[in-house]
């Protein structure tokens, strides 16, 4: 939704959006806020010989990278609020949306609820992703795959790729039901 939102408003940030997935760090509870500050700051294209190395050089670049821009920036799948404190934007026009898939974080921000999607939005968007003419060949398992997926707009699109057939990797990371033995 991150990413749409980005696309769809992009007219509102003329200075630049950017993404940042913790996902794949591979600590227990995920980076460090220097570390996320120095993961931003690489995607803004700051060069690596231009990177303070410590957390309050790299917070004081951000701010001012930011200042007077206009600008999104995206931290997905969030563990703690340290992680993303020092990011809370000093200027209006900066938007720090912070995506947290687990417990909900105490963060001075407006939490926004996703609700799942419609049964007919998630067989929509499985059609959008794996193709009209896939989804009706495996019209039998569609019932049960969307009754997994529960409206998560993550797995409905994991379990559409399934289908295309593309990336397996994928749907054992984060479509376990489907990868357990049973199949579209």
């Amino acid at each position: 939704m991150a990413l749409h939102l980005g696309a769809t408003c992009h007219a509102q940030f003329p200075d630049g959006q950017f993404y940042v997935d913790l996902r794949d760090d591979s600590g227990e509870l995920g980076p460090t806020p220097g570390a996320v500050l120095l993961r931003l700051l690489r995607r803004m294209g700051v060069e690596p010989d231009r990177i303070p190395p410590t957390e309050a050089g790299r917070e004081e670049l951000y701010r001012r990278l930011t200042s007077g821009r206009r600008a999104m920036v995206v931290i997905d799948h969030v563990s703690s609020v340290a992680q993303v404190r020092h990011l809370i934007p000093s200027t209006p026009d900066v938007f720090l949306l912070v995506v947290v898939s687990g417990p909900p974080i105490l963060l001075e921000s407006e939490a926004v609820e996703v609700l799942p999607l419609a049964r007919r939005d998630s067989l929509e968007m499985m059609r959008k992703v794996a193709g009209r003419e896939k989804v009706t060949r495996a019209k039998a398992q569609i019932p049960h795959v969307l009754a997994h997926c529960n409206g998560n707009a993550f797995a409905l699109k994991a379990s559409a790729v399934r289908l295309l057939g593309e990336d397996e990797e994928l749907e054992k990371r984060f479509c376990p039901w489907i990868a357990g033995g049973r199949t579209l």
